[in-house]
């Protein structure tokens, strides 16, 4: 069985208790009726799970995914075999509710602004690098792990908008706005949002994605899973962005 249903993480307006609801007991209901049943479960997790020392400290899309997990830990232990996979940020053709389609039109129509340097490390992952990982999750010796599915590049914020703007033919951004500034406009555009009923312009989620650095290892997925991502991002985003224009979203 592959788990990868799940209110996701840029849903605005979306409570703590939808989330847990949907991401966790929904996948404690799944692992009950799937146990002495099948091979295999393997669920689909974020990197936003990521926890240290098991304290955790992003939103709560990723708490409840990580409190999934902790269920699928308890019955790898009973006995179901078990695997967790964590993509980092996914892009590709097809994706029109995720960040990088947002991206590619902020830059387009000159209205993004770095926040910050823009010197800190996303980590981005292509879809078919993405499938390929569950297909090897599949077969993978021994169950029970979990791994970070991340692309083979290692690009701060400042070189994907740079490589998104080239290719759209526009200029690069380059007016950078403190991260205190973009926290407190992220305070009010979430604030009068939740007054008006209407999708904020900026929030603190978004703020975190493109000011905090977000490298991670791609060695045990390697050694595990046999999982080599070959999609590099010049060649990914062109792909996306021809996506997006021939489907009229750029």
């Amino acid at each position: 069985v592959y788990h990868l249903a799940a209110i996701p993480g840029q849903k605005w307006g979306i409570s703590k208790q939808e989330y847990y609801r949907f991401n966790v007991q929904a996948t404690a209901e799944l692992l009950k009726n799937c146990q002495g049943k099948i091979k295999r479960f393997i669920f689909c997790s974020s990197i936003n799970a990521v926890s240290k020392d098991n304290k955790f400290t992003r939103d709560e899309y990723g708490k409840s995914k990580w409190q999934a997990e902790q269920i699928i830990h308890e019955y790898q232990e009973k006995g179901l075999k078990t695997v967790i996979l964590r993509p980092s940020v996914v892009y590709g053709p097809g994706d029109t509710g995720g960040m990088m389609l947002k991206l590619c039109r902020f830059i387009k129509e000159k209205r993004f602004y770095m926040v910050g340097s823009g010197q800190n490390v996303v980590s981005l992952v292509y879809i078919d690098d993405v499938i390929e990982a569950f297909i090897k999750a599949l077969d993978c010796q021994p169950s029970g792990g979990i791994y970070e599915i991340v692309g083979p590049d290692i690009l701060s914020i400042k070189e994907i908008t740079r490589q998104i703007a080239e290719i759209l033919k526009v200029s690069q951004p380059k007016i950078a706005i403190p991260i205190w500034l973009a926290r407190l406009a992220a305070f009010f555009s979430e604030l009068f949002s939740w007054l008006l009923n209407l999708e904020p312009l900026v929030t603190q989620h978004r703020v975190d994605i493109i000011t905090k650095n977000q490298s991670f290892d791609l060695v045990k997925a390697k050694e595990k899973l046999e999982y080599i991502p070959l999609v590099r991002f010049e060649e990914g985003i062109k792909k996306t962005i021809k996506w997006y224009q021939e489907h009229g979203y750029l």
